[in-house]
């Protein structure tokens, strides 16, 4: 999907800790063609490179003038994808894949999100070199 203009998400879903954005509600659902409610969603900016992740919601009836072409994200997704409110843009609408999500939480904006993300990957790369050291020493003893 290709997004063609940005409204601003009212005050109660903005901010880092939600990470929302909304789409129509023809655009949410289960089918093939549609964006499943609360999947990673990854928004690349198709004149500069710029991407973010956000998690997929139809619109409540809370936002005025969200149609098929349009998608609502808070200020901070804006400032990021370097585009401007009620402008034309080309925003390209995936579903994110694993290493979407992972770059996008390695380099996440809010220091105790980005802490915590990269102390459990590192935790559980030393398991998996721990578990493989044991076993190379059941199969060598």
């Amino acid at each position: 999907m290709i997004a063609q203009r940005v409204l601003r998400l009212p005050d109660e879903d903005s901010g880092l800790s939600h990470s929302i954005v909304r789409f129509e509600n023809s655009r949410v659902g289960f089918g093939s063609l549609k964006l499943k409610r609360r999947t990673a969603i990854r928004i690349t900016n198709k004149e500069n490179g710029q991407w973010i992740i956000r998690y997929c919601m139809g619109n409540g009836g809370k936002i005025k003038g969200l149609d098929k072409e349009y998608i609502a994200i808070d200020y901070d997704g804006v400032n990021e994808l370097g585009v401007t409110f009620n402008k034309d843009v080309r925003l390209s609408v995936n579903t994110a894949d694993w290493w979407d999500i992972t770059r996008w939480f390695w380099t996440f904006p809010d220091l105790n999100v980005k802490l915590s993300f990269r102390l459990g990957l590192i935790g559980f790369l030393l398991g998996i070199i721990s578990l493989a050291d044991l076993i190379a020493k059941l199969f060598i003893a």
